[in-house]
């Protein structure tokens, strides 16, 4: 049963890994095609290429989470090339403008997909094709791969030697993200920003390609729109704007539950006002956001360390006033809802990092992470609560 499971789940695995490296190769040839080019996501296949010159890069991505997905006797590897000459025969591709891709995410022992990318000349592609010949000889006609194979070798080889003479093969990451990256650095991002600008810019594919499918169109990005958006980020961060680094690069899910439960003095200080279980989880959530935004500014040089602090003294100067003024206009209230009072005035203010707007919750989780330092707080005699373990409800 175990065996069954691991085999089930392997397959499901690869499949997943297959769906998400097309994305990150549609951004790499977005990467590449330059002005007037396009790319789309399963138009012609998975990814497709087009051109300024009017010619096509047809890509198709193969995965594997264990092994190489490109064997010689590999079904992803006859079904692409039987795939190939069909779209020729239909008139769907034009050979002589089109370069066929075969992406792989593993290394494997070298094989004949290797011999087919080598071969650039007729003489090379008839050698490769008769190397095929020689090694999948005697194959079975019963083989999953035998009907592909047949359609390929035995009825269209003089199109198929056509073919790989204009294939390529390169063998990438299982993540093909560490790809968008090496693009990247081509384009002088700096090495600090290559994550945050690679996973931003797959987010905004996601969202298009998604967006085109619903709208029952073709997922054809153009490179004037994905420049747009790229253009855009790459200022900002030229400009040293406070980027939202926590929006692509933090996983916040797991963070949050660990974070509530390690009871973190911020934590405490919201139980001492009696905030709801859902309050809670947003504040753990805006100080995360906060702190990881905050040190990759510091890293990247956006702020320094005496722009932080300033930042915080203000924060604090707010504060003390919100919380002198509470507690004059508001005496009726207990001491609880004074607190909640003072902590809903605080993380709903507004203020700028030199001169720039933070990312929305800058303001709430930096007011969480003063209340960790113990810096301030919320509940009138939090001071003593923190640390004598009193009973801060009063009704």
């Amino acid at each position: 049963m175990t065996n069954a499971t691991q085999r089930v789940d392997s397959t499901a695995a690869g499949q997943l890994l297959g769906y998400t490296l097309q994305l990150p190769r549609a951004l790499c040839r977005l990467l590449e095609v330059g002005p007037g080019g396009a790319v789309g996501v399963e138009v012609l296949g998975d990814v497709t290429a087009y051109l300024p010159n009017g010619d096509s890069i047809n890509e198709e991505d193969k995965s594997s989470v264990q092994g190489n997905p490109l064997t010689d006797r590999s079904t992803d590897l006859w079904k692409t090339f039987h795939n190939w000459i069909k779209l020729i025969e239909e008139g769907t591709v034009n050979l002589d403008k089109t370069r066929f891709v075969l992406y792989c995410n593993q290394k494997g022992r070298k094989s004949l997909v290797k011999r087919f990318a080598d071969a650039s000349t007729d003489e090379s592609a008839e050698a490769a094709r008769r190397a095929a010949e020689k090694e999948l000889e005697g194959l079975s006609t019963e083989h999953a791969i035998w009907p592909y194979y047949d359609y390929v070798i035995n009825k269209h080889a003089d199109l198929f030697e056509r073919i790989i003479t204009r294939f390529d093969l390169i063998i990438g990451s299982d993540s093909a993200y560490e790809d968008v990256r090496a693009e990247l650095s081509k384009m002088l991002v700096p090495d600090s920003d290559l994550t945050f600008i690679s996973q931003t810019m797959g987010g905004w594919m996601d969202e298009t390609v998604m967006g085109l499918v619903k709208a029952k169109q073709l997922a054809v990005i153009r490179h004037k729109d994905f420049k747009h958006r790229f253009d855009v980020l790459m200022t900002r961060i030229r400009q040293r704007a406070l980027v939202d680094y926590a929006a692509s690069e933090l996983l916040l899910d797991k963070q949050v539950d660990l974070s509530l439960k390690s009871r973190l003095t911020f934590v405490q200080q919201l139980d001492l006002i009696n905030i709801s279980e859902e309050q809670k989880l947003e504040a753990v959530a805006d100080y995360l956001r906060a702190d990881h935004n905050r040190n990759r500014w510091i890293e990247n040089e956006f702020i320094d360390e005496d722009v932080a602090r300033d930042f915080d003294n203000r924060l604090k100067t707010f504060w003390k006033t919100t919380q002198r003024k509470t507690e004059i206009v508001h005496k009726t209230l207990s001491e609880a809802e004074r607190g909640e009072l003072v902590l809903g005035d605080c993380t709903a203010r507004q203020e700028p990092i030199r001169d720039v707007e933070p990312p929305d919750r800058t303001v709430s989780g930096t007011y969480h992470a003063l209340a960790n330092r113990e810096e301030l707080g919320w509940h009138p005699r939090w001071p003593d609560l923190l640390h004598d373990g009193e009973d801060a409800s009063d009704g």
